[in-house]
């Protein structure tokens, strides 16, 4: 247990400080770090079903197999138990500075603009090939409105927020449209308990809406 410990903070130290010493690339592209990083990720280095399953396969002829399992099980022991209760208090009095989120939230917004853009004139190169020609100019600016709100998200949360509950502009356009969504879905079933539509157009028409519910969800988390 002890030589894995140590022999990890022998890696992790070297592996922090010397590319940034010998490459001005590295220096300029990531950001200055000192010593405390590299012992949380050094404490960090928990072992658990991968050593046990690479443990287990040796084959059953090879000498000594036996310690090698039990050595192997007491350091994952060990390292789940010594290293993963004291993680947290060592994370807490080495007071790690907190991540910039003003400023990753501004290189996502720049990111998203650039994607953004190059979404734009592959739409218009895709509208003037005549294979496509059969959208309908509201489903085509239906497109360029989904785009557009996808942009514009991301800055949004650089803004205002809503002082009672916190929530963005996005963050309330999300959550009315979940609401409206859910006034949906309990009209279908309404209209399902009184024989106006079967079942099979209620799951057909729920459907629909868990797909849009999931899109809503998953532009949340991005």
């Amino acid at each position: 247990f002890v030589v894995v410990v140590v022999a990890r903070f022998v890696w992790v130290f070297p592996a922090t400080f010397v590319p940034r010493w010998v490459s001005a690339r590295i220096r300029t592209r990531e950001p200055d770090t000192d010593w405390k990083s590299p012992v949380v990720v050094g404490w960090a280095g928990m072992r658990g079903v991968v050593s046990l399953a690479i443990a287990f396969s040796v084959p059953m002829q090879v000498p000594h197999r036996d310690l090698i399992l039990l050595l192997t099980f007491t350091t994952v022991i060990g390292t789940l138990v010594v290293q993963g209760l004291t993680l947290p208090p060592l994370i807490r009095r080495l007071r790690l500075p907190r991540r910039d989120a003003q400023a990753e939230t501004l290189a996502e917004a720049q990111a998203q603009s650039e994607a953004s853009r190059a979404a734009e004139e592959r739409l218009a190169e895709l509208l003037e090939d005549p294979a496509n020609s059969s959208l309908p100019p509201p489903l085509a600016d239906r497109l360029r409105t989904v785009l557009e709100r996808r942009r514009n998200a991301v800055w949004e949360r650089l803004g205002e927020v809503n002082p009672v509950t916190g929530e963005s502009a996005d963050d309330v356009y999300r959550r009315l449209a979940r609401e409206m969504i859910e006034a949906e879905r309990e009209v279908f079933v309404t209209l399902r308990d009184r024989r106006r539509i079967d079942d099979e157009m209620l799951r057909g028409l729920l459907r629909r809406l868990d797909l849009e519910e999931a899109a809503a969800y998953r532009e949340e988390a991005g």
